[in-house]
C-alpha cells in the first residue's frame, strides 16, 4: 500500500491515516523465488537456469579484473590463481561478490519464468506440482484495495478497508485531492476519489469522488 493521506478532524485530535494499492502481485525476494522453484519447476529446468552461471570457473575470475585488482591490493596479494579453489581462498571477498551476483541473475530468470503465470500462463511442461503452482500463484495476487485508519492521540481506534484504490497521479482536470471525513457516535464517512475498475491493469475509469461509511463495532 502507498500512503495516500493523513488529515485531521478540525476541532478534534482525530485523524484519519488512508494507504493504497492497486490491483497486482506481491513482492517477493530472491530467497521466496528460489523456494518456488526448487518446489514447482522440474529440477531439469531449474538446472538449466543455474547451468548458465555454475559451476564458476577461472573464466569469472578474469571477466571481473576491478574487483580481482581492488582485493589483491588491499590483501598485498601477489601470488597468481591458478584454479577456483585458490580465488575462493586467496581471495574470497571478490569471490562472493561474483557469486552473489550470479545467484541473483539466476534469480531474476526464475522470477520471470515463475511469474510468467500471472501474465500468460506456464509451459506445464516445465511443472513438476502444477496444483501446487497455481495456488502459488493465486496466493501473489494482490487486488486494489485502500485501507482507513482512524487514530485518537497515539492510538489507532478503528481499521476498515473498501476495495479499489486512490490513484497516486490525479489530472488536475478530473478530480483532486484532499479528501474529507467526518466521525462521530455512529461511525466514520469518508469522501474520496477512487478508481474501483476490477480490471489487473489501473485505468482512469470509472474515475470518481465515492462515499464510504463504517458503523463502530462494540465487543
Amino acid at each position: 500500500h502507498w500512503f495516500a493521506g493523513l488529515l485531521p478532524q478540525p476541532g478534534t485530535d482525530i485523524l484519519l491515516a488512508v494507504y493504497s494499492r492497486e490491483n497486482g502481485a506481491k513482492s517477493l525476494s530472491d530467497e521466496d523465488i528460489l523456494s518456488a522453484a526448487k518446489a514447482f519447476l522440474k529440477p531439469e529446468v531449474l538446472a538449466q537456469s543455474r547451468g548458465e552461471f555454475f559451476p564458476m570457473s577461472m573464466k569469472d575470475y578474469y571477466a571481473f579484473p576491478s574487483l580481482v585488482d581492488a582485493e589483491r591490493e588491499r590483501r598485498g596479494i601477489t601470488k597468481d590463481v591458478s584454479t577456483v579453489e585458490e580465488w575462493q581462498a586467496i581471495l574470497p571477498d571478490s569471490y562472493k561478490r561474483v557469486l552473489d551476483g550470479y545467484e541473483g541473475a539466476v534469480a531474476v530468470g526464475l522470477r520471470v519464468e515463475l511469474e510468467a503465470g500471472l501474465r500468460d500462463g506456464m509451459a506445464i511442461r516445465d511443472l513438476r506440482d502444477v496444483p501446487g503452482y497455481n495456488a502459488w500463484l493465486k496466493g501473489l495476487k494482490l487486488t486494489a484495495q485502500t485501507v482507513f485508519q482512524v487514530i485518537r492521540g497515539a492510538q489507532v481506534v478503528a481499521t476498515f478497508d473498501v476495495p479499489g484504490f486512490v490513484p497516486s497521479a490525479l489530472e488536475s482536470n478530473t478530480v483532486g485531492l484532499p479528501f474529507d471525513f467526518r466521525t462521530d457516535a455512529a461511525g466514520v464517512g469518508v469522501v474520496l476519489p477512487m478508481d474501483i475498475t476490477p480490471a489487473p491493469e489501473a485505468t482512469k475509469q470509472p474515475l470518481g469522488f465515492f462515499q464510504v461509511t463504517s458503523i463502530w463495532k462494540t465487543n
